[in-house]
């Protein structure tokens, strides 16, 4: 014998909103085939969004701007002396890693030359950025470099003072 399906549907109110439970009872059981839970989202106020956005750059000005951002990254580390960064972080320590990064590397005019505008702010801006980043590294490593050198010659010296010390003169 069949229920009514009109008497199997109830409905619940709860934080997320509100729901409707609708079972179809199988005949003659009291036993649920099909169960479906439906969330109707409660009514939201409309929000003052951003302001709208300007429109946006063409397509072209960001191609060209990706290719100089990739362009100069790729020139500043070829142009870049790693090995004399350093031998600067090696020689000065601290000071030769400030230098490395206070120091603004100047890309050459020569590859800006016939180039667009939006291609050479970028371009400019990226290898300086990559450049600096670059010598400021190299500079790291010369001077973390030379800080382990000098402790394996402290440990080194008091070693060998030891075993000065603990063989018998004369």
């Amino acid at each position: 014998m069949m229920s009514d399906p009109a008497a199997n549907l109830r409905v619940f109110r709860g934080r997320a909103g509100v729901g409707l439970l609708a079972a179809a009872v199988l005949s003659g059981t009291s036993t649920p085939a099909l169960a479906q839970y439906v969330v109707v989202p409660p009514p939201v106020a409309p929000v003052a969004g951003p302001p709208p956005r300007e429109a946006a750059p063409p397509r072209a000005a960001l191609d060209d701007a990706g290719r100089a951002v990739a362009d100069a990254q790729m020139d500043a580390d070829l142009e870049t002396s790693g090995l004399g960064w350093f031998g600067v972080g090696c020689l000065l320590s601290v000071g030769g890693v400030l230098i490395g990064y206070l120091v603004t590397p100047e890309p050459e005019a020569a590859r800006l030359v016939g180039k667009p505008p939006a291609y050479v702010a970028a371009y400019t801006d990226a290898y300086r950025r990559e450049g600096r980043s670059y010598q400021g590294i190299h500079a790291i490593y010369g001077c973390v470099t030379a800080a382990v050198v000098d402790v394996a010659f402290y440990f080194l010296a008091r070693v060998i003072a030891g075993v000065a010390a603990a063989v018998p003169a004369g």
